[in-house]
């Protein structure tokens, strides 16, 4: 099988996107090798705690379930442990990753295009749609997420039997539990078709990672779901299941998933469409129930972010309606009606690809830059508090928890409750006010916080609570996709907050071209 990825054209361009996109993200973070976002770290700091000391934590000393991606952080963990820690193995997983699902999708346009050439474009298309360069510079699972989503659709095609379907649902819901959202509609279809053993794979197999994982969190004092999951999904918003229901029909999130909707929208059409095998619509209509669910159930990004939540939908999605709607192998029209029905249905197609193409271009050209305001914020905070003695080191209060945690071996305490219990409990019960937040700061005795814009809700709970005033301000020339104000760096005690001033006036490296700080007036008069 590796001998057919390196000989298939589109993986081999695909494997290039890939390396141009880190190569030009790590021209604007001088070199340095920089995912895109926080959570890569979150990622990086879970899987090195547990190859090295056995916890399930961003910190050594404490369980932390701030993944919903268990299996990714165990494939990181046992690499560290066979190869030792190096960030740089995040990377070579997701360009792997990205090179697989490129295979794979190949292999479904293969059920219904005839064109060799024809095929390689539109795999090419599809993945470059995703983006599948924002996948490569992440470092995250993300592009494992979009492997086991198009490995279960192959499947589906393929009729593969208990087993295979049994192992691609586990493998899918162990990378991400979204991928309920791809697994529980394919299982609906095949008890519709009688096909009881691959149904109860499907079932065993995706049930069985939140289980063993939940068992093991609660065995641990955490929640039957990951924190992150139970936090950041739309479990979280106040609001009925029939509110949720009718703000993803009717587009009430367009400006965050515009794209999104379209998606599922074409795929419903596109299952009505007369011609169609039985098991071509019932696939359809199990996609559009995929992203009809993540919709309702997930929160998306935002217009122009990156868009890596949504990736495996366009993944899956694209391949089924270009081919559904193009009536090409697998779809039977009327004779009377075949000119017809090919032309609006290749009309169709061709405007869904246009747009996602187009915006995944947009998506994928604009990530790119993330990367430097990771490395020209985050990051330095992260040097900083890794510089100071360990005599001075202490719990550090943050809103951006990955980068801290994964340089640092200090406590952390996050603003939105990923890398504690504390603050995850507040949050889950409706009571994290600026009062309740800064009781755990003092049971936790924070010595240090660092603030990235946004949030700035982390800065009020500092100001108001504990009176407390940056010890100095970092400030960046650019400001791109998120980073749009400036990194605070702050200290609980009066001789912390001289120290830290001192400790940033004399550190042995050099901040980022463009990037300066300001010590407040009163420390920089004692410093000098």
């Amino acid at each position: 099988m590796i001998k057919r990825i390196c000989a298939s054209l589109p993986c081999l361009v695909v494997f290039t996107f890939c390396v141009i996109a880190l190569v030009l993200s790590s021209s604007f973070t001088d070199w340095h090798l920089v995912y895109a976002i926080d959570d890569s770290y979150i990622h990086l700091a879970l899987a090195r705690n547990l190859a090295e000391t056995g916890v399930w934590g961003i910190r050594p000393d404490e369980y932390a379930f701030a993944s919903s991606s268990p299996l990714w952080t165990c494939i990181l963990a046992a690499t560290f442990r066979l190869f030792g820690y190096h960030e740089i193995f995040a990377a070579l997983y997701a360009v792997f990753f990205c090179v697989a699902s490129t295979f794979v999708v190949e292999r479904i346009f293969a059920f219904g295009i005839e064109s060799s050439l024809l095929r390689r474009i539109l795999t090419v298309g599809t993945m470059l749609a995703l983006p599948v360069t924002t996948a490569a510079i992440l470092g995250m699972e993300h592009a494992m997420h979009v492997f086991s989503a198009v490995l279960l659709v192959y499947l589906y095609f393929r009729r593969a039997g208990p087993g295979a379907m049994f192992l691609a649902a586990f493998f899918a819901v162990g990378t991400r539990y979204e991928s309920l959202f791809v697994v529980v509609p394919l299982l609906v279809i095949e008890l519709f078709q009688r096909r009881w053993r691959e149904s109860l794979a499907l079932l065993t197999g995706a049930l069985l990672v939140p289980l063993c994982y939940g068992a093991f969190s609660m065995a641990h004092d955490g929640c039957f779901l990951p924190n992150s999951l139970m936090i950041k999904s739309a479990l979280s918003i106040r609001c009925t299941f029939f509110d949720r229901l009718l703000r993803a029909a009717i587009c009430g999130d367009a400006a965050a998933n515009s794209v999104v909707q379209f998606t599922w929208v074409v795929l419903f059409t596109c299952a009505l469409a007369p011609g169609l095998t039985l098991r071509a619509r019932l696939l359809l209509l199990a996609l559009a129930i995929s992203v009809f669910g993540h919709l309702v159930f997930a929160k998306t990004g935002w217009t122009y972010n990156i868009n890596r939540y949504e990736m495996y939908l366009f993944a899956i999605s694209i391949p089924v309606v270009v081919m559904a709607s193009w009536h090409m192998k697998f779809v039977q029209p009327d004779r009377s009606l075949q000119r017809v029905l090919r032309l609006m249905g290749a009309v169709m197609g061709g405007i869904y690809m246009i747009v996602v193409l187009a915006y995944g271009l947009c998506s994928g050209t604009m990530a790119l830059l993330v990367p430097r305001e990771m490395y020209e914020t985050p990051m330095i905070a992260a040097d900083v508090l890794a510089a100071i003695p360990k005599e001075r080191q202490g719990a550090v209060f943050v809103n951006d928890l990955g980068l801290i945690a994964e340089r640092t071996a200090v406590p952390i305490i996050d603003v939105c409750g990923l890398g504690e219990q504390d603050t995850f409990e507040l949050r889950r019960a409706g009571i994290r006010d600026t009062k309740n937040m800064a009781e755990v700061l003092k049971k936790r005795h924070a010595r240090y916080a660092a603030v990235f814009p946004p949030p700035m809700w982390a800065s009020t709970v500092l100001g108001a609570e504990f009176g407390l005033q940056p010890v100095a301000m970092l400030t960046r020339i650019h400001q791109d996709a998120w980073a749009t104000g400036p990194l605070l760096l702050y200290a609980f005690d009066p001789d912390d907050e001289k120290f830290l001033a001192n400790h940033l006036c004399n550190l042995q490296f050099e901040f980022p071209e463009g990037v300066s700080f300001v010590l407040r007036e009163d420390l920089k008069k004692e410093s000098e």
